[in-house]
C-alpha cells in the first residue's frame, strides 16, 4: 500500500477506537443516570410517606398549633427542595388543614356543650386557626355561637336577677306607701326580657344546655311573680286611693 493508503487505514482505526470509547462511555453515564434517578425517587417516596406519617399522627392526636406550622413549614421546604412534587404537597397541605381545622372544631363543640367560664382559649384557638387557613364561614359560626352561649349562661341572667332585684325593691318601697304617687313600671320591658329568655335569639338549641334553661325557668318564674305582685299593688293602690277620697 501506498502512504495515502496507509493515512487512510491510520484514520478508520482511530476513529473506530473513539467510536467504541464513547459508546461504552455513553453506557456508563446512562447507568448512572438510571442509578441517580432510582435513588432519587426513592428518597422521593420516603420523604413523602415519612411527612404523610407525621400528619396521620398529628390527625390522631390532640390540637397543637406549634406542630401544625412545623409540618407546615416541612410540607412547603420538601416541595421547594424537588422532594415531593407539587400534586402531592398539595394533598398532604389538604390533610394537614383538615387535621387542624378538626382539632379546633371539636374544642369549640366542647366547649358549647360544657359551657365554660373561660372562654378566651377557645376564641384565641379559633383566632390560630383563621390566621393559619384563612376566614372561613365555620370558624365565624363558632365564635358567634361561644359568645352567645356565654352571653346566656352567664351575662344575661346576672343582668336580669339585678334588674328585677332593683325592681322589686322599688315595688316594696311603693307598696308600703301606698300615699306616694302610683309607680308606673312598663310592662313592655318585662315581655322583651320573657322574650329573650325563653327563646334566646341566635343561639343554636343544640347548645342551649340544661343550666341555661333552667337558669332561664326560674328567672321567669320570678318575673311572672313580680308581674303579680305588682298587679297586687296597683290593686291596693286604687283602694287606698279611693279610701283616702272618701276620708277628706
Amino acid at each position: 500500500m501506498d502512504k495515502q493508503d496507509w493515512i487512510n487505514v491510520g484514520i478508520v482505526s482511530i476513529g473506530g477506537l473513539f467510536l467504541i470509547l464513547g459508546l461504552f462511555w455513553l453506557g456508563n453515564s446512562q447507568d448512572l443516570l438510571m442509578v441517580d434517578y432510582s435513588l432519587y425517587s426513592s428518597q422521593s417516596k420516603a420523604k413523602k410517606d415519612a411527612l404523610e406519617e407525621k400528619i396521620n399522627h398529628y390527625e390522631a392526636g390532640s390540637n397543637k398549633p406549634e406542630e401544625f406550622s412545623l409540618l407546615g413549614t416541612e410540607l412547603a421546604s420538601a416541595q421547594a427542595s424537588g422532594m415531593v412534587q407539587k400534586s402531592t404537597s398539595s394533598y398532604l397541605n389538604e390533610k394537614l388543614q383538615e387535621a387542624y381545622k378538626n382539632h379546633v372544631y371539636s374544642l369549640s363543640e366542647q366547649y358549647l356543650k360544657n359551657g365554660y367560664k373561660d372562654k378566651g382559649k377557645y376564641f384565641n384557638y379559633l383566632d390560630q386557626l383563621e390566621k393559619s387557613i384563612g376566614k372561613t364561614p365555620e370558624i365565624t359560626r363558632y365564635k358567634n355561637q361561644i359568645e352567645r352561649l356565654y352571653y346566656y349562661q352567664f351575662e344575661y341572667p346576672a343582668n336580669v336577677q339585678l334588674y328585677f332585684s332593683e325592681k322589686e325593691d322599688i315595688l316594696r318601697e311603693y307598696w308600703q306607701n301606698l300615699h306616694y304617687s302610683r309607680w308606673q313600671f312598663s310592662v313592655k320591658d318585662v315581655e322583651s326580657i320573657k322574650y329573650r329568655l325563653q327563646n334566646t335569639q341566635g343561639l343554636d338549641l343544640k347548645y342551649k344546655n340544661i343550666t341555661i334553661r333552667n337558669t332561664n325557668r326560674n328567672l321567669i318564674n320570678k318575673i311572672e311573680k313580680f308581674e303579680n305582685d305588682y298587679e297586687k299593688y296597683v290593686v291596693d293602690f286604687r283602694i287606698d286611693s279611693i279610701q283616702r277620697q272618701n276620708n277628706k
